[in-house]
């Protein structure tokens, strides 16, 4: 439907981001640690496209630095 229709193409990725976005606070609420990393891996090609260079360049570095955490520390975040 996407390739005949526009418009459809357009509603189809906002939903895609509107859905990364509530994930994204969903993570922050339940303090999720593994989900709030994954989010911020799936929003991170879409500051990029949009151009946002600083964002993309810090976010990749946040990502990073989330991984590198030890296993304990990441435990830990995930109980909060």
């Amino acid at each position: 439907m996407a390739q005949k229709s526009p418009t459809f193409k357009f509603w189809d990725i906002i939903l895609h981001l509107q859905l990364l976005v509530l994930q994204f606070v969903r993570a922050h609420r339940t303090g999720d640690f593994i989900l709030y990393v994954q989010t911020m891996e799936a929003l991170a090609p879409w500051f990029c496209i949009m151009d946002h260079v600083n964002y993309a360049r810090w976010l990749s570095v946040r990502i990073h630095d989330m991984k590198s955490l030890p296993e304990a520390t990441k435990d830990e975040l995930s109980k909060y």
